[in-house]
């Protein structure tokens, strides 16, 4: 029973523990309480649920975000539109297959082409939020059909647009774009499409454009779940949650070690978690489907490896976690040059034209060529991997189909040295390429190795679908500063309905130790300390305590009646209170400076000199403890077993999870044997070890000798040879980078200098 409801007797049982019930009608986003009596188990002894057992529900109401999907399966009667809505199931409202779309693409719920003869609806409300008229766009495969209401309500709905595959085209070229429609802004619109699939390719897409947008038509996405809602329960449109949480980014492990990638995913309302894929960048490696998520992947090459997971709920939303960067084989840093989704502006070159080979050099003018973020080209069935975001047309200014595309990009690499750096190459092509890095051709995608070709070469045929790499490519190139990339995109035929330019380029850069003493035993660095035997609780332990008011002095610290500790004690504090009574805890705190710019994959030593027993913390977290078992409770009164200050103990390795970049707090409470115990004594060293970018010898630039008429310059060390007419002139480069340099002494004078 439901209160404010009628409950229909006849009952559907769809399972085992699962039955539908049928209600008068519901009243939009309204809680309401089902109650369940007379519901018996399978025991012998049959046991029977409490009566009136409650569970709480919110009808469903409409919910920003997406659009409902419903498919229909095994109806192969035919392709059309009307093969679907002829099927009996779609009038009963049965379909085999329910979830939620991000945004008015049937890719996001069947991402490949792995479903054959099938009907599918998109179906919900559109609200924009400028008022306008608008064009509407299909594009689907097999044939699809669009619907628009002018309420909120489906059964107005009219069809305004129809067709099959193919670009979206603009208004007045076929019926797969609408007519202008007015819309308000606000205002709820019913829409919903459909598409029947036959074999091969298969989905349905929707954009749409007001009429004063002057965006291609080919240029255009699936219209964005922020524009849409569906009817659902709170939650139902909100993308579940995901991170990997094991290893931490940044984890170093040793050559051919086993990558235990852990996720915690979390679904919003009262969905359930149905998958975690997990991913190194673009290349499944994993998956799991229940508690807890994890994967295990061997075999790696020394390297870095970026890995994600992506979490799938019972709606068929999916989220992508932030990436984690795992170093294989000893501390590397993987730095990422450009990527597809930064801001880098990128120069092209779509005229058709010969270029030759000059533009790929790193001086080549590019002034003139037009400007905009990759990926880049146009892609008809926008079936790439990666989304175009600057539409560059496969026809020029002349509407001439070209062969090639001329793309070009500068990036900077920080690094001092290039020495020991491996860059790898990840892209997404349509159809073929060949990349350079600095006018030196580092890599070729759909060509053969040593072929020669120009610019009206047809390269193999390849879609944009995918993301090719990552690969290894040649850094000998590679320069410290600006550099340039460059890539000529050639089609496979001289009608190619796409031509995709994207690319990733990372740098994994050798990583070196450096070990610093944060605190030692004979420092300057002032401690703060408590003797009063007062009960401090917790608080005492954070980093933001105020202890102002303690006193102050250099460890270590204490009273030790036999003289017996190892590092002599700098400040005697009293094993007795102000009062004179025999306290049981000392506590103490002290600050020191990360000097890392990262902690991930830091490391920190803790060399300690105590009696008789102690917690230590950092920055509020219990890293170590000393004298009590593991696990075991303390307070300020609990005794600890017994220990002399005549030995050091460590060094041990302690957590790095709670170590902040900058200042941190160290903390510690040491605790007597006894209560009547003659010595209390607190000394603690603390060291880190960071990885940086092995420090680089400066270039040194020898006395010039001048022999014949012929004037050497040498040095040492790397780097590249500039000249000047004067010291405050322009220095342009000699192109000569081998350390040694010749040329004729005579005319005007010169100046040299070397850099890297």
């Amino acid at each position: 029973k439901i209160a404010g409801l009628t409950v229909d007797p006849t009952v559907e049982l769809l399972g085992e523990k699962t039955v539908r019930l049928t209600t008068s009608a519901q009243v939009s986003g309204t809680t309401y309480t089902v109650k369940v009596s007379n519901i018996k188990d399978t025991a012998t002894v049959a046991n029977t649920i409490v009566a009136d057992s409650p569970k709480d529900f919110v009808a469903f109401a409409p919910q920003t975000g997406g659009l409902r999907v419903d498919t229909w399966l095994g109806i192969t009667t035919g392709n059309t539109v009307d093969d679907l809505t002829g099927d009996p199931r779609y009038t009963a409202e049965t379909p085999d297959e329910t979830g939620y779309v991000a945004s008015m693409d049937s890719r996001n719920f069947y991402p490949n082409d792995t479903h054959e003869a099938y009907g599918g609806r998109m179906s919900g409300w559109i609200v924009p939020t400028e008022t306008g008229d608008y064009n509407f766009f299909l594009r689907s495969d097999d044939a699809g059909r669009l619907y628009l209401s002018i309420d909120d309500k489906a059964e107005n709905a009219q069809p305004i647009a129809e067709g099959g595959s193919g670009v979206f085209e603009e208004p007045g070229v076929n019926s797969k774009t609408s007519e202008a429609l007015p819309l308000v802004a606000g205002h709820r619109y019913a829409i919903y499409a459909l598409w029947k699939e036959g074999t091969g390719t298969d989905y349905c897409q929707i954009a749409w454009r007001k009429t004063t947008d002057t965006t291609p038509a080919s240029a255009l996405f699936g219209i964005e779940g922020k524009y849409l809602q569906a009817l659902g329960a709170p939650g139902d449109l909100t993308p579940p949650q995901v991170a990997i949480t094991s290893p931490a980014s940044g984890s170093i492990l040793d050559s051919g070690a086993k990558v235990n990638l852990t996720a915690g995913p979390t679904a919003a309302g009262s969905k359930s978690i149905s998958k975690v894929e997990f991913y190194q960048f673009t290349t499944k490696v994993g998956e799991a489907t229940a508690a807890p998520y994890t994967t295990a992947i061997s075999g790696l090459a020394d390297g870095v490896y970026t890995f994600t997971a992506v979490a799938t709920d019972s709606a068929t939303l999916k989220t992508t976690s932030a990436a984690v960067n795992v170093s294989i084989g000893g501390p590397k840093e993987q730095v990422v040059l450009f990527d597809f989704a930064d801001n880098m502006q990128w120069s092209y070159n779509n005229s058709g034209a010969d270029l030759g080979t000059a533009w790929r050099s790193p001086n080549y003018n590019d002034s003139a060529w037009g400007k905009g973020l990759q990926p880049l080209g146009e892609n008809n069935d926008k079936s790439e991997k990666i989304p175009v975001r600057t539409f560059v047309s496969r026809f020029n200014a002349d509407g001439v189909h070209y062969t090639t595309l001329y793309v070009r990009g500068h990036f900077n690499f920080s690094g001092t040295s290039t020495a020991g750096v491996k860059l790898a190459l990840s892209h997404e092509v349509d159809d073929g390429a060949v990349f350079y890095l600095n006018g030196v051709e580092i890599s070729r995608f759909g060509l053969a190795v040593g072929a020669s070709y120009d610019f009206s070469t047809l390269f193999a045929d390849h879609e944009a679908n995918e993301v090719v790499g990552p690969i290894d490519v040649p850094a000998a190139s590679l320069l410290p500063g600006d550099n340039v990339f460059a890539a000529e995109i050639h089609q496979v035929s001289t009608g190619s309905s796409d031509i995709v330019f994207g690319a990733q380029l990372a740098a994994t850069v050798p990583l070196v130790p450096a070990t610093t003493k944060v605190l030692a035993f004979n420092d300057d660095k002032l401690w703060t300390y408590n003797n009063t035997g007062a009960d401090l609780g917790t608080a005492w332990r954070a980093a933001n305590y105020n202890d102002s008011a303690w006193p102050k002095a250099l460890q270590p610290l204490g009273e030790n009646n036999d003289k017996s500790e190892v590092i002599p004690a700098r400040t005697f504090v009293s094993r007795f209170n102000a009062d004179g009574v025999h306290y049981t805890t000392l506590y103490v705190r002290g600050h020191f400076t990360f000097p890392g710019t990262t902690t991930a994959g830091a490391k920190l030593s803790l060399i300690h000199q105590i009696d008789d027993g102690a917690v230590f913390y950092l920055n509020g977290v219990e890293i170590n403890r000393f004298g009590l078992a593991a696990g075991a409770p303390y307070d300020f009164s609990t005794l600890f077993a017994d220990h002399e200050a005549s030995a050091l103990v460590g060094p041990i390795d302690i957590s790095t999870a709670s170590l902040a970049l900058g200042d941190n707090v160290f903390a510690a409470e040491i605790h007597q044997v006894s209560t009547g115990s003659s010595d209390i004594m607190f000394g603690a060293e603390l060291t880190a070890t960071t990885y940086g970018h092995a420090a680089v010898p400066k270039p040194v630039l020898a006395a010039p000798t001048v022999v014949g008429g012929t004037i050497t310059i040498k040095w040492s060390n790397g780097g590249t040879l500039y000249s000047a007419p004067s010291l405050d002139g322009t220095f342009t480069t000699t192109g000569n980078s081998s350390g040694t340099f010749s040329e004729s002494a005579s005319g005007s004078a010169k100046f040299y200098r070397v850099q890297q």
